[in-house]
């Protein structure tokens, strides 16, 4: 069972709606290209629905948004886009898989460096999360440790010899 989260366009408001998972075998998973991030880096996600068993599975889906990732519980790709309402569906054949891929960038939702959790799902057919982490980029890295020299030398200046 997974949360999301709906924003009226009308009012701001934010609706917690909980979305079932239908009763199926199929298995998701979710990649990342890379498990460490720089914060302005484009982040490639893969979600894989596949069929462990010897006969095809249909997904049915009330629109034409099936599958979309969140990141943290906070950003979810799926909050200011548009779905055409119309009945859609997904064959995966007998042993077979279904793929889809996003970029998420920094323009969608800024990392900031540390941790994260980014849940990639298929509507209503379940979710997978995987762990990543954004690290300050290395000229961060290197004003962080400039700085720091910089206090020592002032601390060590001010104490009486």
């Amino acid at each position: 069972m997974r949360l999301c989260a709906q924003v009226s366009a009308t009012a701001s408001i934010i609706i917690l709606v909980q979305a079932a998972a239908i009763a199926s075998p199929v298995e998701i998973d979710t990649f990342l290209d890379m498990l460490v991030y720089e914060p302005f880096q484009q982040i490639l996600v893969t979600i894989v629905a596949t069929n462990p068993t010897d006969t095809q599975i249909g997904l049915s889906f009330t629109s034409s948004y099936q599958t979309g990732y969140m990141i943290d519980g906070v950003y979810d790709w799926a909050a200011d886009k548009f779905f055409a309402q119309a009945h859609t569906s997904i064959i995966i054949p007998a042993y077979g898989s279904y793929t889809r891929q996003f970029t998420h960038s920094s323009g969608d939702y800024f990392l900031t460096p540390g941790p994260h959790i980014l849940d990639g799902y298929v509507v209503g057919y379940g979710s997978d999360s995987v762990e990543f982490t954004v690290i300050p980029e290395p000229a961060t890295l290197s004003l962080l440790g400039l700085g720091g020299v910089l206090l020592i030398r002032k601390r060590r200046s001010r104490k009486p010899s």
